[in-house]
């Protein structure tokens, strides 16, 4: 059996961010969705039914799905194709999937999973049932100084949460060992929170996690103070500690984003806390 090709390999993880990032720098707001361009968009395409590809912006409010852009393959990873390559309306992207959708005789015949917010994908969709998205794995590493509100932030996405602090995590190795665990799930949905001040600290723990996102929760200094100094917890000073030491050695050298909510990731709220 050939071996398990890396998320880098397959045009996804940090890598995948990274090559979106660069693409957005270089889009012309307006600049119109090139999903016909090789006459295999799907039956859920927005495009076609007018004849053209629709504008498209970095404000995803602007976009006629609403949704913010995605990076495509015009190669698609199940043909060859590692990198990613060019931006489309993320609905035209979804029903695009690998370009084998779109038939001569049914060009418009949409599936019947089909509704007007199928991208909508349920958190933990049933492997092979035809829908996009079902069985993609989803790994977002949250990481940000204490008080932030990684763990809130996390427990709300009804993703399956890796938090050191939770109390099942008796030693750090216990802890790594099911993050290495995570990384080699082919189906894994879940949220893993890290501190990652230092982008090599966040690289790192994209590696061990086999991260698909990574994101930065971040608010002002002197709020995250405040809301540590109010937590009623036996280690509020050693977390006001822990702030200052974030900062001191806080980088930005790998362009990490700020995490975008997670219905940029067409995940919605499953709980409250």
């Amino acid at each position: 059996m050939p071996a398990r090709k890396s998320t880098t390999e397959r045009g996804l993880g940090w890598q995948h961010q990274q090559d979106k990032r660069r693409t957005l720098a270089r889009h012309k707001d307006g600049d119109p969705c090139p999903c016909l361009d090789l006459n295999d968009c799907g039956p859920a395409c927005l495009c076609r039914p007018h004849g053209e590809g629709l504008p498209m912006y970095r404000d995803a409010a602007r976009n006629p799905d609403g949704m913010p852009l995605e990076l495509d393959h015009t190669l698609a990873r199940s043909q060859g194709g590692t990198r990613g390559d060019r931006l489309l309306l993320a609905t035209c992207n979804r029903s695009r999937g690998d370009g084998t959708r779109t038939t001569d005789a049914v060009p418009f015949t949409r599936p019947e999973w089909w509704t007007d917010n199928w991208f909508d994908v349920p958190t933990t969709p049933t492997p092979g049932d035809g829908r996009p998205g079902a069985g993609d794995r989803l790994v977002v590493l949250l990481c940000g100084p204490a008080g932030a509100g990684k763990t809130t932030a996390a427990r709300v996405s009804g993703l399956t949460v890796y938090d050191r602090d939770d109390p099942q995590w008796t030693t750090e190795t216990q802890f790594t060992t099911a993050l290495a665990q995570l990384a080699a799930d082919p189906h894994a949905r879940a949220v893993v929170i890290r501190a990652g001040a230092t982008s090599s600290a966040r690289a790192k723990a994209a590696a061990l996690t086999g991260a698909t996102h990574i994101y930065l929760l971040l608010l002002d200094q002197a709020e995250l103070g405040h809301r540590v100094a109010h937590r009623n917890r036996a280690d509020k000073h050693a977390g006001l500690a822990s702030i200052r030491t974030w900062f001191e050695r806080f980088d930005r050298d790998d362009d990490v984003e700020d995490f975008p909510g997670w219905a940029a990731l067409g995940i919605r709220q499953a709980a409250t806390v």
